[in-house]
């Protein structure tokens, strides 16, 4: 198994302006740091499973995957933004897709966002 950690790093990614809305007045998904407070969290989080040919490889590596979510926490979309290998990327993105999430909250409500999820491959010893 791979162990997953949020990284510090969020590329400069913070809250955008709360209240902002959309034409239709439904909310525009905030930019929310990944664990951090009023972020989007895990609820349940798939396993996140090591590359086969990484692991013969002894490869180690980190992919980022852009989750956007709703107000409920319901995964709307996912896209792999980097990734050391492509193997990483599709783990990474499977972990995401398959997991259940918390939503981010402003203001104690929740609020739809989108968030860069740092995983990371390293190798047991």
């Amino acid at each position: 198994m791979a162990k997953q950690q949020a990284a510090e790093e969020q590329g400069g990614l913070g809250t955008s302006t709360p209240g902002a809305a959309q034409a239709e007045g439904t909310p525009q998904p905030q930019v929310m740091a990944w664990n951090a407070d009023g972020g989007p969290r895990f609820l349940r989080q798939a396993p996140l499973r090591y590359p086969r040919a990484a692991q013969r490889r002894n490869q180690e590596g980190k992919a980022v995957v852009e989750a956007s979510l709703d107000g409920e926490g319901r995964l709307l979309r996912a896209r792999v933004i980097r990734a050391d290998h492509t193997d990483f990327g599709a783990a990474a993105l499977a972990c995401i897709q398959a997991s259940t999430f918390a939503p981010a909250r402003i203001d104690g409500k929740p609020v739809p966002c989108v968030v860069l999820i740092p995983m990371l491959f390293v190798l047991k010893e």
